[in-house]
């Protein structure tokens, strides 16, 4: 909320609202959207090969790294990010959940797939254990639904939607995922190149339980958490770090890990 309101004062200044004069793939600028609201965002491709009036006619395809989500804009859309705004880490964590994928070995998911997970994860808490990390990107497993009984103060977990996903036959279990995950992991450890491009992305504290809330649903297996304190949504999802069981929820949705 804090970076929002930033970006709105800055720009709020004619002078600083400049045209990004050459934008490339990979180039992070500031974004204005149709709605007044401000944005930092990376530019992952654009529709056409940049020309002499590309502000005029030219589209791209940034990612909000706030959010998480993916959105076409308008090249006129996108101003100059100034040191300060670049200094500060992406505020949003890559989250996949582990054991499913598409069905008939498809590569990709159907729609239908995405708009039914956007349903399941969104506007619910949710709960997680964190199985593998690497960099800033999280692997789930287990991901919950849980809901509290009135008059037995009991808490029982509902599917997971991951179950959900199969049982309407859009996903197939995934049974050798974090097995496969772990191996590539190993890999990409050893050999990772830093990308000196890239911005930080904030952390998630170890050993220990934080609240987080679901900032943009990609596909069923794949969206972006940000930490509670640094936005006002009410999508939670409570994160279990290192921990080996998923830990006992209060009355109030909080945990700490053993």
């Amino acid at each position: 909320m804090k970076l929002s309101l930033d970006l709105a004062d800055y720009y709020a200044f004619p002078d600083h609202r400049q045209l990004h004069e050459d934008p490339s793939e990979g180039t992070y600028c500031g974004y204005h959207d149709i709605e007044g609201g401000y944005y930092r965002v990376r530019v992952l491709k654009f529709s056409q090969p940049l020309g002499l009036y590309f502000h005029h006619k030219e589209q791209a395809r940034v990612r909000l790294i706030d959010v998480g989500c993916v959105q076409v804009v308008d090249v006129n859309q996108l101003l100059t990010l100034p040191e300060h705004f670049l200094q500060i880490p992406a505020q949003v964590i890559e989250t996949f959940i582990c054991g499913v994928r598409p069905c008939d070995e498809d590569v990709d998911w159907p729609e239908e797939a995405v708009y039914i997970s956007q349903n399941l994860l969104q506007s619910k808490v949710l709960y997680g254990k964190v199985a593998l990390s690497c960099g800033q990107t999280l692997w789930l497993d287990p991901v919950e639904h849980r809901v509290t009984l009135e008059g037995i103060n009991l808490t029982t977990a509902l599917k997971t939607p991951q179950q959900e996903l199969i049982k309407v036959g859009l996903a197939e279990q995934n049974t050798t995922h974090l097995i496969k995950l772990a191996e590539t992991l190993g890999i990409i450890r050893d050999h990772r190149e830093i990308d000196a491009t890239n911005l930080s992305h904030v952390a998630l504290p170890l050993n220990s339980s934080v609240e987080v809330y679901i900032s943009a649903v990609i596909s069923p297996d794949l969206f972006y958490v940000q930490l509670l304190e640094h936005g006002d949504s009410l999508d939670a999802v409570d994160v279990s770090l290192n921990d080996d069981q998923i830990p006992a929820m209060s009355s109030a949705g909080v945990a700490q890990a053993r």
